[in-house]
């Protein structure tokens, strides 16, 4: 098993993007900017994955400090205690604007309605074609767990 190499710095490192993530929240005027729209916004990534690289479970890509740079912000404002610059606020702004999910949250229920397939809470409707497959994968995967056991049993 291979030895996790630097735990105390991924976990700086870590806390350092947390603390940058509040901080740029602040700067555009938001409450908070959540772990999925904060991953959304610079690179595409998911909140469990934004999560973890916080946390210093897992060491944080250059890609995404890359997308961080590229909105115009300095990476002396992730690790340092730089405040956020202007341009920094202005893309960050448009980038959280621009999120999906901030979209979704701004919906109207009609717009949801008509974006969602008459879902009234927002969650994504599956098309009916993605549901029976979702159905028949469930069907394999049972299927292929009592094979398992039975096999397992012999």
């Amino acid at each position: 098993m291979k030895a996790d190499l630097y735990p105390e710095e991924k976990r700086e490192m870590g806390g350092k993007l947390a603390n940058f993530r509040r901080k740029l929240a602040a700067a555009i005027g938001e409450k908070k900017i959540t772990q999925p729209a904060f991953g959304e916004m610079f690179g595409g990534y998911n909140g469990r994955e934004v999560n973890s690289y916080e946390t210093g479970k897992v060491g944080m890509p250059g890609l995404l400090l890359f997308f961080i740079w590229k909105s115009g912000n300095s990476l002396d404002g992730v690790f340092g205690e730089e405040p956020i610059s202007e341009s920094g606020r202005h893309g960050a702004r448009k980038l959280y604007d621009d999120s999906a999910l901030v979209q979704l949250a701004n919906m109207s229920e009609a717009e949801r309605k008509k974006v969602y397939g008459g879902l009234s809470d927002g969650k994504n409707a599956a098309p009916e074609h993605l549901k029976k497959d979702a159905a028949s994968t469930s069907r394999r995967r049972k299927t292929r767990s009592r094979q398992t056991r039975t096999t397992k049993e012999r």
